[in-house]
């Protein structure tokens, strides 16, 4: 995929984000230059996931000029297929201003076009997950970065498909990281908290009046760090999973109880990751990823196979892994 010398994307291909439809792989992906000095991000499509076609005006976003909000680079972040078939991106920025979310990316007759959303987040927290209902409903998490990431208690919600984004906050959970959240629809929401070390706001938060009330679930109670991804098949059916050692459980019930999975024995020093969404699910099969394996299950979530990522996978990019074997795992609304 990399450029030929002096292209724009002559440097590489990194975390790569893909979804699947009108029997297209669409694929967005960071790149560089070789002296690694401006990032851009292109779009390449395929049939196959093996033959890709660049878009033929990339780069579909570029960083903006000294100074300005997106002055130091741009990469892709999540990006989401909704119901009236335009595309939703998260993407990651700096230059001491707030991280928007790219909105519309909207695909019309192979036109890229894209409209800048203020998330309304403070100026130093970057968004790290979100989850799309439909074209309208969206909610999303961040954590406070550039430096290193630390805890930020408070969530974005659009119910009029960007427009407006309302920023609001969970109460008493000041030292935990919003690791995911996963939407059912304007009312009801998921959130998984991470902390690291022992407090006590770790745990599952839900939310069935829009985000005014959060009760926390009873899962991750003798955990050392928490939960780290969340998937609901249904509005009663979910899977979550954190760490130490992989902690899993399955609900049925829409969270009222969730119930511990024994799942495959951890590596030395393996764990989820934190500050990005590595799970993904097709119908009652559903993935996630480590910072050594991939997980696949079945059934839902109530037993689990893996494979042993190598480490000089994608040269050794175990994110951009995952995010490519996406393109076989693609959502269509």
């Amino acid at each position: 995929m990399s450029g030929t010398q002096g292209q724009w994307d002559e440097g590489g291909v990194l975390g790569p984000q893909c979804l699947y439809t009108d029997n297209l792989i669409y694929m967005w992906y960071t790149s560089y230059n070789n002296s690694s000095t401006e990032s851009k991000i292109g779009l390449a499509t395929s049939p196959d996931g093996i033959t890709w076609t660049k878009y033929i005006s990339n780069p579909v976003l570029t960083k903006g000029s000294s100074g300005s909000w997106d002055g130091s680079y741009v990469e892709v972040g999540t990006v989401m297929l909704l119901g009236d078939s335009s595309f939703r991106c998260g993407m990651m920025a700096v230059e001491n201003q707030p991280l928007p979310i790219y909105g519309g990316l909207e695909l019309l007759h192979h036109n890229i076009n894209m409209a800048t959303q203020n998330s309304n987040f403070p100026s130093n927290v970057l968004i790290v997950d979100f989850s799309s209902v439909n074209s309208q409903v969206c909610w999303a998490v961040g954590q406070v970065y550039p430096g290193t990431f630390s805890p930020y208690p408070g969530y974005i919600k659009t119910i009029d498909g960007g427009e407006n984004w309302i920023v609001n906050t969970i109460p008493g959970i000041p030292d935990g990281y919003l690791q995911q959240v996963f939407a059912i629809d304007a009312d009801t929401a998921y959130i998984t908290v991470y902390v690291e070390s022992g407090q006590s706001s770790k745990g599952i938060y839900k939310t069935t009046d829009g985000g005014l009330t959060w009760n926390k679930q009873t899962a991750y109670n003798t955990s050392l760090f928490g939960p780290g991804y969340i998937h609901f098949f249904d509005s009663q059916n979910g899977v979550v999973i954190g760490d130490p050692n992989l902690e899993a459980y399955t609900t049925t019930n829409g969270g009222l109880t969730w119930n511990p999975v024994t799942m495959p024995s951890t590596l030395s020093d393996e764990y989820t990751w934190l500050g990005e969404s590595r799970i993904t699910a097709v119908g009652n099969t559903v993935w996630f990823s480590t910072n050594y394996r991939l997980f696949k299950s079945t059934d839902k979530g109530y037993t689990w196979t893996f494979f042993l990522m190598n480490n000089n996978i994608l040269a050794g990019c175990r994110q951009s892994l995952f995010r490519i074997i996406k393109r076989y795992l693609c959502f269509k609304d």
